[in-house]
């Protein structure tokens, strides 16, 4: 699986952050709905699961 543009999206904004990123946050960045970025974080971790990275 590669990772499409929101979810690229996703990771960049939460690793290029010094604190923590609220879900609201990112809601409101991306336009999307809560249950939506839920889900494209849980494969974003498969993702990077998959490349050998552990956080």
């Amino acid at each position: 699986m590669v990772l499409d543009q929101r979810r690229t999206s996703i990771l960049h904004l939460i690793s290029q952050s010094s604190e923590r990123v609220e879900v609201k946050e990112l809601t409101e960045a991306l336009g999307v709905s809560q249950r939506t970025i839920y889900y494209d974080i849980s494969q974003i971790n498969g993702w990077l699961e998959r490349e050998g990275c552990r956080l």
